[in-house]
């Protein structure tokens, strides 16, 4: 059986901000195209969480993103295989968000510690780990194993200054011993492999969508994996050259006003304390030294802004 790897798809029906293309057509185009391939191969689609942008998705999208599932059921595919990650958990519940909805009406499956078997191919043994949760316990290693996990898994260490809570891929190959994995959460495509008595593979495509300005170098694809010889094939996904998907000006425009910016963000950085402190103190003497209405507002989005830029740099 060949099963087909996927990433984050953060599924949407909105433009992310520096989009100038028509993104939802993208997005659809994009997931249509994994669909063809599973059609193609007669396979199985697995997907690592993080299916949904967002817990809000309107009624409307999500009866879209169900049709588009249940084409596998009509050609007599097996539904693809999910897990919930963080975008799709309305405060970490699952109860009342749209990937549940996709779940109870049958057009994709749950994957959990409870191993699924396909029908077609009863060597195989499938778990879940959803965003938060522990990893399963094989219950029969003479099976092919496959696990699809929605936690930080990195090929090259932290990803930005001071990232905690990640795991190095080839760690978890050989804490656990599924044949496949196929993890979400990390928007950074790779391909781990172990060797033991047979091939250990772990899969993280990233994200199916360029969503920032820092991803206009990414290249979506998906990873198709004969589970009969663990044989792999990557796949891209078909894409638009960045500059015709991104707004470059306005992008430049950005990291220029950051750039100005960074002082005050490095001061503001230093004492979470401080910085509380410093931001009441600026606040309380514009109000009384008479500072016109004008100033106090291009002061005050000025430190609105370089806050901003301090959150954002946390998760970098």
């Amino acid at each position: 059986m060949k099963l087909i790897c996927a990433g984050d798809l953060h599924l949407r029906n909105s433009s992310p901000r520096f989009r100038i293309d028509n993104f939802i057509e993208a997005q659809f185009t994009k997931l249509k195209y994994m669909i063809k391939v599973t059609e193609n191969e007669k396979g199985l689609l697995l997907l690592p969480g993080d299916v949904f942008n967002s817990p809000s998705a309107s009624h409307g999208f999500v009866k879209e993103i169900m049709a588009i599932f249940f084409e596998l059921f009509f050609k007599k595919l097996h539904p693809p295989f999910v897990v919930y990650g963080q975008h799709d958990l309305l405060f970490r519940n699952k109860d009342n968000c749209p990937l549940s909805v996709l779940i109870q009406s049958g057009a994709v499956r749950l994957a959990n510690d409870i191993p699924w078997e396909i029908d077609n191919d009863p060597n195989i043994h499938i778990y879940g780990a959803s965003f938060d949760e522990p990893i399963p316990i094989i219950q029969n290693k003479d099976k092919f194993n496959i696990i699809l996990v929605h936690t930080m898994v990195t090929n090259d260490g932290p990803q930005w200054p001071g990232h905690e809570g990640y795991i190095d891929a080839r760690n978890f190959l050989n804490r656990h011993d599924f044949d496949l994995v196929v993890s979400g959460d990390n928007h950074k495509g790779f391909v781990s492999s172990m060797k033991r008595k047979d091939e250990k593979i772990l899969v993280n495509c990233g994200s199916m969508m360029r969503t920032k300005s820092d991803q206009m170098e990414h290249n979506p694809f998906i990873v198709i994996v004969d589970k009969n010889n663990n044989k792999m094939h990557i796949e891209s996904l078909p894409t638009t050259s960045s500059e015709d998907v991104f707004d470059l000006a306005a992008i430049e425009r950005e990291k220029t006003k950051k750039d100005s910016l960074q002082p005050l963000v490095a001061g503001l950085k230093k004492d979470r304390t401080l910085t509380i402190d410093f931001l009441s103190n600026m606040k309380e003497t514009i109000k009384n030294e008479g500072v016109t209405r004008e100033i106090k507002a291009l002061i005050e989005g000025i430190l609105e802004k370089a806050m901003e830029i301090v959150e954002e740099q946390k998760g970098e």
